[in-house]
């Protein structure tokens, strides 16, 4: 009966999905990394391509470390990448996406509580037995409270009063 219930796929397929949700992981920990960092800042103020060089110095890092997390960041489609020149360049319409002022719709926020989460996996298994735990207090999240703070501090300063007035109407009329 399951098997009529599953869509037709191959094992070939499913591979090629679990190595993209794999990747994607790992990409998310760089974004992660990048934000934490500031490399996603520093890239989003250049207006114009940077080697991995350039950008090393103007942020006061590692040329080994920068050019392995742009290698990712270019591998992900998220940075471009130009081989002739070997430079880097964050468009802008990705900036929005990427820095920690988009609050809840930042990436880069919710990257980090991605790499968070993977820090108490170990945690969360254990409430999986019978005789474990009934959950994972927050505070065995390394920064929980300091991520939902910058949370709170970037949606306060984007909505307006009229807006979070709104926002709070319309939140009571979905309450039964």
């Amino acid at each position: 009966m399951a098997e009529a219930q599953t869509t037709p796929e191959t094992a070939d397929q499913f591979a090629l999905r679990m190595v993209n949700t794999v990747s994607s992981g790992f990409v998310s920990l760089g974004i992660a990394v990048g934000a934490r960092t500031g490399l996603v800042a520093q890239l989003a103020e250049a207006d114009r391509p940077e080697t991995a060089v350039q950008i090393a110095e103007k942020a006061n890092m590692k040329e080994r470390y920068v050019r392995e997390w742009l290698a990712i960041m270019a591998t992900a489609r998220i940075v471009d990448y130009d081989k002739e020149q070997k430079t880097y360049f964050l468009p802008k319409h990705r900036v929005g996406v990427l820095l920690p002022d988009g609050a809840m719709g930042s990436m880069g926020n919710w990257s980090d509580f991605v790499r968070q989460s993977a820090m108490v996996t170990n945690d969360v298994a254990d409430c999986f037995k019978n005789d474990g735990p009934k959950g994972v207090p927050y505070s065995a999240y390394p920064d929980f409270h300091g991520w939902m703070g910058n949370i709170k501090e970037h949606e306060h300063k984007s909505l307006s009063l009229v807006s979070r007035s709104l926002m709070l109407d319309a939140a009571e009329a979905s309450l039964p």
